[in-house]
């Protein structure tokens, strides 16, 4: 019977003090969480109970409704109807006296404070735009920046995959820059976690520390929690300034003219089993990393080499040259526009903007714009010089 096994979990969870009876939050039935019928003792599983207790810990809490648009957060505007070659989308920070300018038309930043981000707005020009919140990876291809950045869909998100980050984790980073891995980096360790990111370029550090306080700022507007202050900045070059972490960390990210230099300087700080991993502009350098490891012996193992390669497709109904909808063959519709080209006349749809329906046909094949190269990820996993062995004696 499925309400004596539900009862059945409820006391085995009670026994191992993971559900408190005294405890009930508003936001249960918001949440979806297991309601407890005390009088049945039926539950609701749908999804699970969220109710443990948890002292002192705090999480990423998105809010219920969404927050709508404030002075001083970025948003991105962009057409509605996507372009493979030029299609619009940029970004902006908000207040009261500017406007989205572009080829388009422009929109003014007051009609967009106090509205919901997602909403369509008409240019002057007449061309539907949409204003929404930026995604992690926009705000940092869009933002001020003073240095180049790795492809943040490809070589960061596979950085932090080599890295195996996990909250609480402690991370190096060598070479702040415009603090794009910075930021990804911060996401992943969480509020238990920790980024100790060096720069010896004091503007460098000054613009990082910039986007970072924006972004941060940024998702206080829109968040009901904040963003976790877990980043740590030194102006400093790390090959002569390890002194300042105190213990070991559990990884570390090097994007550095010079890796080979740095990659002797941050090995004691990072615990055997745990990977570095290298952002390489060419192979070149890369090959010097390897001649490095083995000509001073560093207790590392070169793992992988990798250049990541994204392939962007586009998929879109197809168009005659003249921009009418072109449908599957036997479809009634295709016939229609077939007879309708060879007469050289338009329909009243075609007229007022054609309706897609399920008979059109579609396009599929490789975008013509893809992502450049922008450099090589090297895994190497760091090991200690402590060995054991089995006495036979």
């Amino acid at each position: 019977d499925s309400s004596l096994d539900d009862t059945k979990i409820i006391e085995d969870l009670k026994q191992d003090n993971h559900i408190d009876k005294g405890i009930r939050s508003d936001d249960d039935q918001v949440l979806g969480t297991r309601s407890i019928n005390e009088s049945s003792g039926k539950t609701n599983l749908f999804p699970f109970d969220l109710s443990f207790n948890l002292p002192n810990f705090k999480v990423f809490k998105s809010p219920m409704k969404q927050l709508p648009l404030k002075v001083g957060e970025p948003i991105i505007a962009e057409l509605k109807e996507p372009r493979e070659v030029h299609h619009f989308r940029n970004m902006w920070i908000l207040d009261d006296k500017r406007r989205v300018n572009s080829s388009h038309g422009m929109i003014l930043f007051e009609d967009i404070i106090g509205k919901n981000p997602g909403d369509t707005y008409v240019t002057s020009g007449g061309t539907e735009m949409i204003v929404r919140r930026p995604s992690l990876e926009e705000f940092v291809l869009y933002m001020k920046k003073i240095t180049a950045i790795p492809q943040p869909v490809k070589n960061m998100t596979t950085a932090l995959c080599l890295l195996d980050v996990s909250p609480g984790d402690w991370v190096l980073e060598c070479g702040t820059g415009s603090a794009a891995m910075t930021l990804f980096l911060s996401r992943a360790v969480g509020v238990t976690g920790r980024v100790v990111t060096f720069d010896s370029k004091k503007e460098h550090l000054d613009r990082a520390k910039l986007n970072y306080r924006l972004w941060i700022d940024s998702w206080k507007m829109s968040h009901d929690t904040d963003w976790p202050d877990n980043v740590t900045f030194h102006h400093a070059d790390v090959i002569n300034a390890t002194d300042k972490l105190r213990h070991q960390v559990d990884g570390a990210f090097l994007d550095m003219l010079t890796p080979t230099t740095g990659l002797r300087a941050v090995l004691p700080l990072i615990k055997p089993g745990k990977v570095v991993a290298c952002h390489i502009v060419n192979m070149t350098q890369v090959v010097d990393v390897a001649a490095s490891i083995l000509k001073h012996k560093l207790p590392v193992v070169l793992e992988q080499v990798l250049e990541v390669e994204h392939k962007n497709w586009l998929v879109s109904p197809a168009r005659h040259h003249t921009g009418r909808l072109i449908y599957r063959p036997g479809s009634t519709r295709h016939s229609d526009s077939s007879d309708s080209w060879e007469q050289g006349s338009s329909t009243e749809e075609e007229e007022n903007g054609e309706q897609m329906t399920g008979e059109a046909a579609y396009l599929a094949r490789p975008s013509v714009k893809q992502a450049p190269h922008s450099g090589f990820l090297v895994k190497l996993r760091v090991y200690s010089d402590t060995r054991h062995t089995r006495d036979n004696s």
